[in-house]
């Protein structure tokens, strides 16, 4: 796993639909930059509902933003 330096977590748009990921989308979406500064397009629109990762024995319920990433990628674990 590579250190992004995400200050968010996201889920691509493709991986929550393939498997059904419940999600809701914003009434007033939240601006999303980039690291180098530029506003993510369609980012902060939508966010993960009653979601959870198993992480070794341990189940983590966890809120991620959602939005296209580059092919190959499903998740990026944040700071957050």
């Amino acid at each position: 796993m590579a250190n992004t330096g995400a200050t968010c977590s996201v889920f691509n748009l493709a991986f929550i639909e393939k498997n059904e990921i419940p999600w809701r989308r914003r009434k007033v979406p939240h601006r999303i930059m980039s690291a180098s500064g530029t506003l993510i397009p369609k980012a902060g629109e939508a966010f993960t509902s009653n979601c959870s990762v198993v992480v070794k024995d341990h189940v983590v319920p966890i809120t991620t933003e959602i939005f296209n990433l580059e092919e190959g990628i499903d998740l990026i674990l944040g700071m957050d």
